[in-house]
Parts: structure tokens; C-alpha cells; sequence
């Protein structure tokens, strides 16, 4: 998969590393982060491109952390 980390829009990424097959979030705590480490490269590559750089609003993440953090949103 090619993409640049400027395509994602999720406001709550912080980085990925495929290496590792991981993404890391914004945590629901001060100064915490959510890590989703992944068992294939494929699931990591069609989470990123469905989620972080097209539909972060469908995340369960995203939500989780929105309800969270901002509950009057």
C-alpha cells in the first residue's frame, strides 16, 4: 500500500510501523496512547486506508475516544 502519513485524517492517529503492523492512537487518559498491532500486513494496510485515511468517523476507536475525551461533541 502506498500513502503518505499527510493522507490520514484521523484526528486521534499518532503513527503506524509496518514493520511491526501497528497503529497507535491518542489514549482516553492524559498522556497515554492506544496501540492495535495487527497478525498481517493486509489487515494493517485495509485499517489504514478504511479507517485513518477515509472513514475515521467509523472507527470504534475513534468513537471510544470522541465519547471519551470530548463528551459534548
Amino acid at each position: 500500500m502506498g500513502y503518505e502519513r499527510a493522507d490520514v485524517i484521523c484526528p486521534f492517529y499518532c503513527y503506524d510501523s509496518s514493520k511491526e503492523k501497528r497503529i497507535v492512537c491518542e489514549g482516553v487518559l492524559p498522556n497515554t496512547t492506544i496501540t492495535q498491532r495487527f497478525s498481517r500486513k493486509k489487515q494493517w494496510e485495509k485499517f489504514i486506508d478504511r479507517y485513518c485515511i477515509h472513514h475515521c468517523n467509523e472507527c470504534e476507536l475513534f468513537r471510544l475516544i470522541l465519547r471519551v475525551k470530548y463528551p459534548d461533541f
